[in-house]
């Protein structure tokens, strides 16, 4: 097998850890697990691991993450856990709610959340998630991650929901399906490659947005 050069390998994560070098040899004694690479966590400790218990997720943190366990078991209860998992399940599940919106645009939950529920929670807590609040993107074409996310009100959020701007050809073209060929709203943004709430906009309020 071809061996990865160490340039490829650096600034790759695995859960929580960090490559950041590669290891000598004997840094683990009597052991024989190949390639060792010294990595980074998340809390701040170095760890050298082997590199094939990194790519088969046999180690993802320096043994924080077990500590770890027990609290977040508490805490599943907690209205974040389902922000969380609904947010990971509308990016990366294709058969979720929301699937097409999010993870079929190309939308991600960043590694530092999707691999780590109290790293969310602590970030939540920390930037003014309170009960009734809803996880936004400010920029809706961007991924789920500390830089692009905050948390307001239903009314708020439902505000700033995507937009999609139609040009007038298009306009045309569901007015001509709908008067014509008398077609539903679902089976033209189907044909169209568009949201059912763009096609409604046009049919009932003559709007050119979503």
């Amino acid at each position: 097998m071809k061996r990865t050069p160490i340039e490829d390998l650096i600034g790759k994560r695995f859960g929580r850890l960090v490559i950041i070098r590669e290891a000598a040899k004997d840094a683990i004694p009597n052991k024989r697990n190949g390639r060792l690479m010294e990595c980074l966590c998340e809390c701040g400790n170095i760890k050298v691991v082997a590199l094939l218990h990194l790519g088969n997720r046999h180690t993802t943190s320096c043994g924080c993450y077990a500590k770890t366990k027990g609290i977040i078991h508490g805490l599943r209860k907690h209205p974040l856990y389902t922000v969380w998992d609904n947010m990971k399940r509308r990016c990366s599940k294709p058969k979720a709610s929301g699937y097409k919106d999010y993870g079929g645009r190309g939308i991600k939950v960043c590694d530092e959340w999707a691999n780590d529920f109290k790293v969310f929670y602590d970030w939540a807590i920390a930037n003014g998630w309170q009960k009734g609040l809803e996880i936004d993107r400010e920029n809706n074409d961007g991924h789920y991650e500390p830089s692009n996310c905050r948390f307001l009100t239903k009314k708020k959020n439902s505000q700033n929901q995507r937009r999609t701007v139609l040009s007038p050809e298009t306009v045309e073209e569901i007015k001509h399906l709908r008067s014509t060929k008398k077609w539903g709203r679902k089976k033209i943004a189907d044909a169209l490659g568009l949201t059912v709430g763009a096609v409604g906009g046009v049919i009932y309020n003559n709007t050119w947005q979503q």
